[in-house]
């Protein structure tokens, strides 16, 4: 049984696949398992995976017809056999290092999760800088869900690929299927349990963004839908929670960016749909407020009041 999981979500992505297989084939810590998942590939994707899986057998090949990067994890994750596992989306690269370096801060102290950061990539080479974990600074916490709100050195990123679980942890927290913020749901769950986690001051994970990314898609219902369906998935959870002062912090200080966010989705919309796309979020908000996810002091003024404004007018 290998040590580590890497599960790799694939989906038309044959410009950056090889590079992503590489990083991973080349880590220094070998003991591994990569669990490719291609979701109905249409282009070379699936030709690059088997010509990878027969050099190398620890790569194993699950095909699915296409379901989304949500199904395309949890398959990926029912298939997982290690202690541990990691996710890594196939535009994207890891440092060679990564493996070994969570690892060794894994077996340094008991934890159920390690997080990292991530540098920004173009898609092509990136540079690499050799790592010792003894210069690493790092940061032990058993509520981590104040560092993901937090704005230092230390925050938890949102991103799924960014953390290092042990596989007993997330065995029982799927990815929502179909949803624009797919990470957001499953980083904010395992929060809510107060893991022993330890986050890292070092960047280990490559991040593409490229022009098929969300922050690149026209503004449309369905970012707003997805938005309320994330809220109140992870209110659900919080309002549940044994340690009532979470929801207060998540109401405070997560909400209301996700708030500005579909605001100024509204805003970018294009003249056809603008009036169509505020009235829904019109019609979240007035749901959030019978929710208690809105505040003054959360939103702040001039939010509080503008978000009034728009439940006013439509």
């Amino acid at each position: 049984m290998a040590k580590v999981s890497i599960i790799v979500p694939v989906y038309n992505v044959e410009r950056y696949l090889e590079r992503c297989l590489k990083s991973i084939l080349e880590q220094t810590f070998k003991d591994i398992e990569i669990i490719c998942v291609n979701d109905g590939s249409t282009d070379g994707s699936a030709a690059i995976l088997q010509k990878t899986a027969e050099a190398d057998s620890r790569l194993k090949v699950i095909t699915q017809n296409n379901q989304g990067l949500s199904m395309a994890r949890n398959n990926g994750l029912d298939a997982a056999t290690a202690e541990w596992t990691m996710f890594v989306d196939s535009d994207d690269a890891l440092h060679p290092q990564a493996v070994e370096i969570c690892l060794q801060f894994a077996q340094h102290q008991a934890v159920d999760l390690i997080c990292f950061q991530f540098e920004k990539s173009s898609g092509g080479p990136y540079s690499i800088k050799e790592l010792k974990r003894s210069v690493i600074e790092s940061k032990f916490s058993d509520n981590p869900l104040d560092l993901a709100l937090s704005k230092g050195r230390f925050r938890i990123p949102f991103s799924a690929c960014t953390k290092f679980y042990k596989t007993s942890v997330i065995r029982n927290v799927p990815f929502i299927k179909g949803i624009y913020y797919e990470d957001g749901p499953h980083t904010y769950a395992l929060l809510a349990k107060h893991l022993r986690t330890i986050v890292l001051d070092a960047k280990l994970y490559y991040y593409t963004q490229n022009m098929g990314s969300i922050s690149h898609i026209s503004s449309n219902i369905k970012q707003l839908q997805d938005y309320k369906t994330l809220m109140f998935y992870i209110n659900d959870i919080y309002v549940k929670s044994p340690y009532p002062d979470d929801i207060k912090k998540i109401r405070q200080h997560l909400f209301p960016k996700f708030l500005r966010h579909q605001c100024t989705c509204c805003e970018k919309a294009s003249y056809e749909i603008k009036d169509k796309m505020f009235r829904f979020f019109a019609e979240l908000l007035r749901d959030y407020k019978a929710k208690k996810m809105i505040s003054f002091w959360g939103c702040g003024p001039i939010n509080y009041f503008k978000y009034l404004s728009i439940m006013k007018k439509y």
